[in-house]
C-alpha cells in the first residue's frame, strides 16, 4: 500500500492516540480519586468510630464518677450524722471519747470540728488550734442556721482556719432536743478526696480531667490526671457555655485542649460529675492508624503513576498500531481509498437507528474499462485506476466516505440533510470530472462512467437495501452509458423498484422450483459435421414460471446471478444432466460427450468450484462452454479456477456471442480446447456478410489453433450448407435435431 495515501484516509493514530491517552489518563485519575476517597473515608470512618467510642466512654466514667462521688459523700454524710447526734443527746460525747471508744475513724485528711450556737469551735479533731476559732461567717454554718431543713452542706472550697489550708466545708446542724439551733458539725476534706480512687491516667486517659461542681456551678474539685488535683477554677458554665446538654465537645477553659465533656448528677447530692476525656488521648491510636492508611493510599498512588505512565505509552503505541491496522484493512491497498468494509462500516454507523439523518450512495462504474487491461496491460489499468480514486476523492471530500468496492467499481457515501440533492450534484460534479481525459505516459485515455444514486429518502432503511437500489441504478445508468456512449447517471425510482420485486418474485419462484423439482433439462443432440453421427448433447435449463411460462435459461440466469443462485441452478444443471447421460450410456451403451455452458462471471465471484469427479458421467467427457467472458473476469483467481477444471478432465470451450465480445488475451493466458460460435451469433449467417465472415473467421481461427470448433443455433438448411467443412466441426440446432427432456435420453439416435 502506498504510504502517502494511506497517510490521507487514515485516522490519524496521533489523534487515536491522544483519545486513549486521555481515556487512560481518565481511569488512572477515577482510580487514583477512588483510592483518595476510600482512604479518607476509611480514616474518616475510623475518627467517627473513635469519637463515638470516646464519646460512651465518657458517658460511662461520668456515670460511674457520680456513683463514686455517692458513695465517698455517703460515707462522710455517715461521719458527720453521727458526731451530731452524739453532741446533741443528755450526755453528749467529745470527739475524742468518740475516737477512744472507736466510735468513728476519720482519716488522717479529714478534719471533724464542732461549733457552737454562736459560731465558735469548741472541739475540733485531730488538729486543735491554740485559740478559739470562730466560724459564723462561714457559708455553711450561716446555712445551717437559717435553714433547719438544710441537711448535708457542701461548701465552696476555702482556706481553712484550722487546717490552713483548702478544704471543703462539709456540715450538718446540730439541734437541741427541743429542735433548736444548737451549732454544727463541719468535716473538713482536701478536695482530692472526691477523685481519690478514681481519676487517673488508666480510666481518664493520660490528659483527662474529672471535676465537681455545685449545682451552682460553683467548682469543688478538679483533678488533672496529669497536673493533679486544684480547688481553684472555673464554674460549670464556663465548661459548657452553650449548655449542649450532658455530652459535647470543646476546649477546656483552664488548658486549652479540646476536649469531649460527659456530665452526670450525684444522686441524692446537689453536685454535677464532670469528666473531660483530651482528644490528644482519644485520638493517638487513630492517628497513628490515619498515618498508616494515608502511607498505604500514597504507596498505591505510586503504584498507580508508575504503572500508568508505562501502560498509557504502551497503549498509545498498540492504539497507533490498531489505527494503522484496521485503516488497512479498510483501505484499498491500490487507491488508499475506502474498501467494502470501510463503506459497511459508515452505511451501519448511520443506519443503525439512532441517527435520523439521511443517507444516499452513489455506485460508479468505469464503462469497459477491461478494456484498457486487456489492450495497455495491468500495469497502465492500475495506474489509471489510482487517477480515478484521486477524482473521486476530491468530489467525495472530507464530509463523505469513497470506497473502491470492485475492480472498476466505486461507491461514495454521504449523509446529512438533503443528502439526495447533495448526491445529485456529486454525479454531476464527477460526470464533469470526466470529461477530461486521463493523462497517463504521453498518452491520454478518455474514460466514461455509469453512476447509480440511491437514498433512504427513497426507501431505503438499510445498508443492503441502499447498496442493491444504488447497484440497480447503476446498471440502468450503464444501459444508457452504452447506448450513449458518454457518461450516465440514474436515480433510483419506483420503476426500479417494481423490476426488483419482480426479480424478487422471479427469485422466490427458482428456489422453490430448485427445491421441489421444477426444474427441467432439455438436451439437444450434437452432430459431427463431416458424418453426421451424434457425439454428445448440448444441455440447457428450463424453468417453467406460474407467470411467464416456459423460460430459457439465457432469461432468469442473469438475476439469478445478481442474487447469488446462479452456482446453485449451474451446481443442479450439471448434476441432472450427468445423471441423466450417465443412466443412458448404460442402456444404449454409447458415450456421448455433455456440453454445459458456465457463467465466466459466476467463476470470478465464487468462492469455489464444481467438483467434477462427484458427477455420475467421468469429468473427461464433460465439454464445460465458458460463457460471459469479459475482460473484467480475466483475472489469475478465475484462470485458476479454469484450469482447475481442465485438471480434473473436463474440456474449456469459450463462447462467441453475437457482439463478438470476449477477451481473445485469453488465449495467451490460458490453454483452451475449444470455440463455440453462439447461436446469437449464427442467427445472422448467411444472411448478414460481416456475421458469416466474423463466424467463418472464428472456424479457420479454431483450425489453426488446434481447437475444436463448436457450432450452435443450426435452424435452418441454409445455415448448415453455409458450414465450412472445417476438421472436426460439430454443431447443433433445431435444422440437426429437436431438444429432448433428460427422461427421453432413450429414443436419441445416431
Amino acid at each position: 500500500m502506498n504510504p502517502e495515501r494511506l497517510s490521507e484516509t487514515a485516522v490519524s493514530p496521533t489523534r487515536s492516540g491522544t483519545r486513549i491517552t486521555y481515556w487512560l489518563a481518565a481511569l488512572f485519575l477515577l482510580l487514583g480519586l477512588a483510592v483518595c476517597v476510600g482512604t479518607f473515608r476509611l480514616v474518616a470512618a475510623d475518627h467517627q468510630a473513635v469519637h463515638d467510642n470516646a464519646v460512651r466512654s465518657a458517658v460511662l466514667l461520668a456515670d460511674s464518677y457520680a456513683l463514686h462521688l455517692k458513695q465517698a459523700l455517703s460515707d462522710t454524710d455517715v461521719l458527720a450524722r453521727f458526731v451530731a447526734f452524739e453532741s446533741q443527746g443528755t450526755h453528749p460525747l467529745s470527739l475524742k471519747e468518740m475516737v477512744a471508744r472507736r466510735l468513728i475513724e476519720p482519716g488522717d485528711a479529714t478534719l471533724v470540728t464542732i461549733a457552737d450556737v454562736g459560731g465558735w469551735q469548741t472541739e475540733s479533731w485531730p488538729a486543735t488550734p491554740a485559740s478559739r476559732i470562730v466560724l459564723a461567717d462561714r457559708a455553711h454554718f450561716v446555712a445551717q442556721q437559717n435553714h433547719p431543713d438544710t441537711g448535708l452542706y457542701i461548701g465552696a472550697p476555702v482556706a481553712g482556719r484550722i487546717s490552713g489550708q483548702w478544704t471543703l466545708q462539709i456540715s450538718r446542724r446540730i439541734n437541741r432536743p427541743d429542735g433548736a439551733f444548737a451549732g454544727v458539725v463541719v468535716i473538713s476534706k482536701s478536695p482530692d478526696f472526691l477523685s481519690a480512687g478514681f481519676i487517673s491516667s488508666a480510666n481518664v486517659g493520660a490528659h483527662g480531667i474529672g471535676a465537681v461542681f455545685r449545682w451552682n456551678d460553683v467548682l469543688l474539685s478538679r483533678t488533672d490526671a496529669a497536673a493533679g488535683t486544684t480547688a481553684d477554677g472555673p464554674a460549670l458554665n464556663v465548661y459548657d457555655p452553650r449548655s449542649r446538654g450532658n455530652t459535647w465537645e470543646g476546649p477546656d477553659p483552664v488548658t486549652d485542649q479540646a476536649r469531649i465533656y460527659a456530665r452526670q448528677s450525684v444522686p441524692g447530692y446537689p453536685l454535677v460529675a464532670l469528666i473531660g476525656l483530651a482528644e490528644a488521648d482519644v485520638y493517638r491510636h487513630h492517628l497513628a492508624r490515619a498515618h498508616v492508611y494515608f502511607a498505604v493510599g500514597g504507596l498505591i498512588l505510586c503504584a498507580l503513576l508508575v504503572a500508568a505512565v508505562p501502560t498509557i505509552l504502551y497503549a498509545r503505541a498498540l492504539a497507533s498500531r490498531n489505527a494503522i491496522t484496521r485503516e488497512m484493512a479498510e483501505t484499498d491497498a491500490l487507491t488508499g481509498l475506502g474498501n467494502r468494509h470501510k463503506l459497511a462500516a459508515f452505511l451501519q454507523a448511520r443506519l443503525d437507528g439512532s441517527s435520523n439523518e439521511p443517507v444516499a450512495l452513489l455506485a460508479i462504474d468505469l464503462h469497459r474499462f477491461g478494456q484498457v487491461n486487456e489492450t495497455m496491460g495491468y500495469d497502465v489499468g492500475d495506474a489509471l485506476l489510482r487517477q480515478v480514486a484521486d477524482r473521486v476523492r476530491c468530489i467525495a471530500g472530507h464530509t463523505a466516505v469513497a470506497a473502491r468496492t470492485g475492480g472498476d467499481e466505486f461507491m461514495i457515501g454521504l449523509h446529512g440533510g438533503g443528502a439526495s440533492s447533495l448526491a445529485l450534484a456529486a454525479a454531476r460534479a464527477l460526470i464533469d470530472q470526466f470529461a477530461v481525459a486521463f493523462g497517463l505516459r504521453g498518452r491520454t485515455y478518455p474514460l466514461r462512467v455509469s453512476i447509480g444514486i440511491a437514498s433512504t429518502e427513497l426507501g431505503a432503511c438499510d445498508s443492503a437495501t441502499l447498496r442493491a437500489n444504488a447497484t440497480a441504478a447503476m446498471d440502468v445508468a450503464k444501459k444508457s452509458t452504452r447506448r450513449s456512449g458518454h457518461s450516465e447517471y440514474a436515480i433510483y425510482s419506483q420503476l426500479m423498484a417494481d423490476t426488483a420485486s419482480r426479480e424478487l418474485g422471479t427469485m422466490d419462484g427458482l428456489v422453490n422450483a430448485l427445491n421441489n423439482g421444477g426444474l427441467s433439462i432439455r438436451l439437444m443432440p450434437v452432430i459431427t459435421l463431416a458424418n453426421r453421427r451424434q457425439t454428445g448433447v448440448m444441455s440447457e435449463l428450463f424453468w417453467r414460471s406460474p407467470q411467464a411460462g416456459l423460460m430459457h435459461e439465457s432469461c432468469f440466469m442473469g438475476i439469478a446471478r445478481r442474487k447469488g443462485l446462479a452456482y446453485a441452478l449451474q451446481s443442479h444443471a450439471l448434476r441432472e444432466a450427468s445423471g441423466a447421460l450417465a443412466l443412458h450410456e448404460r442402456s444404449s451403451r454409447r458415450d456421448l460427450a455433455l456440453h454445459v455452458r458456465i457463467s465466466a462471471a459466476l467463476l470470478a465471484d465464487s468462492n469455489t468450484i464444481p467438483d467434477l469427479t462427484s458427477l455420475p458421467l467421468p469429468p473427461d467427457r464433460l465439454r464445460l462452454i465458458l460463457y460471459d467472458f469479459t475482460p473484467d473476469q480475466l483475472s489469475d483467481s478465475t484462470l485458476a479456477k479454469i484450469v482447475e477444471l481442465r485438471k480434473q478432465g473436463a474440456s474449456a470451450f469459450l463462447e462467441i456471442n453475437h457482439g463478438g465480445e470476449c477477451s481473445l488475451d485469453i488465449f495467451s493466458h490460458l490453454t483452451l480446447d475449444g470455440l463455440f460460435i453462439s447461436p446469437a451469433l449464427l442467427r445472422h449467417v448467411p444472411a448478414n456478410r460481416s456475421a458469416s465472415a466474423i463466424a467463418r473467421a472464428l472456424i479457420t481461427l479454431c483450425g489453426e489453433l488446434g481447437l475444436r470448433p463448436l457450432v450452435g443455433g443450426v435452424d435452418s438448411k441454409a445455415q448448415y450448407d453455409w458450414l465450412p467443412a472445417a476438421a472436426g466441426l460439430e454443431c447443433f440446432g433445431a435444422y440437426l435435431g429437436c431438444p429432448l427432456r433428460a427422461a427421453d435420453l432413450d429414443i436419441v439416435s445416431g
